[in-house]
C-alpha cells in the first residue's frame, strides 16, 4: 500500500494553549480555510487515534501476563505508563508488517486526520457517561471511554447519517443518538445555510466523500462493528487462560493476520491517502495551499 506523503499527512504541532494537535495553529487556519461554517463554538476533533484501538483490545487482567523488559521501569504501581508504551510500540509493530514499514502508532496528527465539530459532540462521541445505559456495555469499554461510539469515526458519521436520514440501522438509537444530536440542530442547519443540512450537504461540507464515506453516500466501516458494540470479537486472538511470554513481535504476528485489527489499520491507510487527495485536489480553489 502506497502511502500518499504529502503536507496533509505530515504531523501537526500542538503548539497552542490548548496543547492538543488537532487545535494547533496549523490545524485552526486549516479549519477556516475548509470548514468556513464551523469557525465559532466548535473545536478540532482527530477522527482517528489508533492507540484506541489497543487499549480496548485486552483487559488489564491480560496485559498483567504479559512480561516487560525488566529495564523498563513503570511510573506507578500499576505500571500504567509500561502499559501504554507496549500498547504504542505493539500497533506501531502491526502496522509496519500491515503498510511497508510506516508507522501510525504516533504519528496520527495530521490534516487528513482532523475535523471541525461542536466541543461537546467532539466529547459526547468519545467519552460520554450513558448512566445506566453503560451497564450493558463491555467491561472492558471502561478502559478507554464509556461512549456507544467507542470514540469511532465511521459510528459517528452513521449516527448522523440515521439523524439526518430518519433512519434507525447499525445499532441507532433515537432515543440516545438521535436525542442527543438533536440538541445541535443548529450545527447541521450552519451547515446548511440556514435549514438542517441534508446528509449529502453534511458529507460533501465535511469532506468526507471518497474516504469516511464512498460514492454513493455509505459510510466505509473501518471493521464489522456496530453502535453500542464498537469493539466486537477483538479479544479472539488471545486466550485469557495463556501463560506469560508475549512480546512485541509474537503479538504483532498474530494481530496482523486475517484479523480485525488488520482491516481497521489498512482501512485508515485508505482512507487518510483518499483524504488527503481530496484536499490535494481542491487546493487550487483554497489559499491555504497555494
Amino acid at each position: 500500500m502506497e502511502i500518499n506523503e504529502d503536507r496533509f499527512l505530515m504531523h501537526v504541532e500542538a503548539d497552542t494553549g490548548y496543547n492538543d494537535a488537532d487545535m494547533g495553529r496549523e490545524a485552526q487556519k486549516f479549519y477556516r480555510e475548509y470548514f468556513p461554517f464551523s469557525i465559532n463554538y466548535e473545536r478540532g476533533e482527530t477522527w482517528f487515534t489508533p492507540i484506541a484501538l489497543l487499549e480496548n483490545i485486552y483487559d488489564y487482567r491480560i496485559y498483567n501476563k504479559i512480561k516487560f523488559d525488566v529495564n523498563k521501569k513503570p511510573y506507578n504501581k500499576n505500571g500504567s505508563s509500561q502499559l501504554k508504551q507496549y500498547k504504542i510500540e505493539l500497533i506501531s509493530a502491526i502496522s509496519r508488517k500491515i503498510c511497508e514499514g510506516k508507522n501510525i502508532g504516533v504519528d496520527f496528527h495530521c490534516l487528513a486526520n482532523f475535523g471541525c465539530i461542536p466541543s461537546e459532540l467532539n466529547t459526547w462521541q468519545g467519552g460520554e457517561d450513558y448512566g445506566n445505559i453503560k451497564k450493558g456495555l463491555p467491561p472492558r469499554l471502561d478502559i478507554y471511554n464509556r461512549s456507544r461510539l467507542g470514540d469511532f469515526p465511521d459510528l459517528f458519521f452513521i449516527c448522523v447519517k440515521n439523524y439526518l436520514t430518519d433512519k434507525s440501522e447499525d445499532g441507532y438509537n433515537p432515543a440516545i443518538e438521535g436525542k442527543k444530536l438533536r440538541e445541535f440542530d443548529w450545527w447541521f442547519e450552519r451547515i446548511g445555510e440556514g435549514k438542517k443540512c441534508s446528509w449529502k450537504d453534511f458529507v460533501d461540507k465535511m469532506h468526507l466523500k471518497g474516504s469516511f464515506v464512498d460514492e454513493n453516500y455509505e459510510v466505509m466501516k473501518l471493521f464489522d462493528h456496530t453502535i453500542g458494540n464498537p469493539f466486537p470479537n477483538l479479544q479472539v486472538i488471545i486466550n485469557k487462560k495463556m501463560e506469560n511470554g508475549y512480546t512485541i513481535n509474537n503479538l504483532s504476528e498474530k494481530l496482523s493476520g486475517d484479523t480485525q485489527i488488520k482491516k481497521c489499520i489498512e482501512n485508515i491507510y485508505t482512507i487518510w491517502n483518499n483524504r488527503a487527495a481530496h484536499f490535494r485536489d481542491i487546493a487550487f480553489i483554497s489559499p491555504f495551499c497555494s
